[in-house]
């Protein structure tokens, strides 16, 4: 079809009104960089923040590497992750879409110290909408919404290998200049048993703290309830450190530990964030 010039105006004033609603800032007017907001990222808790990221930038929150165990009866599993990122780029004033992939999976699982199956392979993909409510550039409280969507997309054995999807309501609290508060609650949906409608509902809690300089620790504890033609729960704590060596780069560490539930499950990761 040729673009005619009522074409031409009638697309100048739809991204003018959009532009408009958004803010003055979009994907394709990028923040300036010397007006962006200090950096709000999604992990290392598994409080989601609040946040999103500044139209037109992108932020890649990525484990380097993850280890998880856990062990019912003489049944132990063994999961490496690899690569795993969150790659987020701001659409608008108030919102980002996010992609997370999980490259390199390795599964071992032994029964009485004997290697009964091994799986190596990509996991499945998630697809992510950060939406603030309210908060989003300033101190003080701030919620949003996080609806997501996971795809099947796991080989070799790895991965659900059906569709899933969920939404978050993540909220935070500026308590002092040193400390935060999060919160986060969660509800997923997915395949069950004989083809039912499996749920789960998560709740988070998360306090953050600026220890000294560019070092942070955060504490969080974590309840999950799943709903399966049955019902069983688990609680967690989690904790580790974080190191800012510029306003666009942060690593990390950290440990969680399901201290009730089937499995008791241990991860222990390395990664970070970094912003452009």
């Amino acid at each position: 079809m040729r673009l005619t010039t009522t074409h031409a105006a009638s697309i100048t004033f739809a991204l003018a009104l959009l532009e408009g609603c958004a803010g003055p800032y979009t994907l394709i007017h990028p923040m300036p960089r010397d007006e962006m907001p200090e950096m709000a990222t999604d992990r290392p808790d598994m409080t989601e923040s609040a946040l999103s990221v500044p139209a037109g930038h992108v932020q890649f929150e990525f484990d380097s590497v993850a280890y998880e165990r856990s062990r019912e009866g003489d049944m132990t599993t063994h999961e490496s992750r690899a690569a795993t990122v969150n790659a987020r780029i701001g659409l608008s004033r108030r919102t980002d879409l996010q992609i997370v992939l999980t490259p390199v999976v390795w599964s071992v699982v032994t029964y009485q110290r004997t290697t009964q199956q091994s799986n190596v392979g990509f996991g499945d993909t998630v697809l992510r909408l950060k939406i603030n409510l309210r908060g989003n550039e300033e101190e003080g409280f701030a919620i949003g919404l996080l609806p997501y969507v996971s795809t099947p997309t796991g080989t070799g054995g790895i991965g659900d290998h059906t569709f899933g999807g969920g939404l978050a309501v993540p909220m935070s609290l500026t308590l002092t200049d040193r400390v935060d508060l999060g919160m986060m609650a969660q509800v997923d949906l997915g395949s069950g048993t004989n083809r039912s409608v499996a749920y789960r509902t998560l709740e988070t809690a998360t306090l953050g703290f600026a220890v000294a300089g560019p070092f942070g620790v955060f504490v969080e504890v974590a309840h999950a309830t799943y709903f399966d033609r049955g019902t069983t729960t688990t609680f967690s704590t989690h904790g580790g450190m974080t190191y800012e060596f510029t306003p666009n780069l942060r690593l990390d560490m950290g440990v969680y530990q399901t201290v009730y539930g089937a499995g008791h499950p241990t991860v222990a990761f390395v990664g970070g964030t970094v912003r452009y």
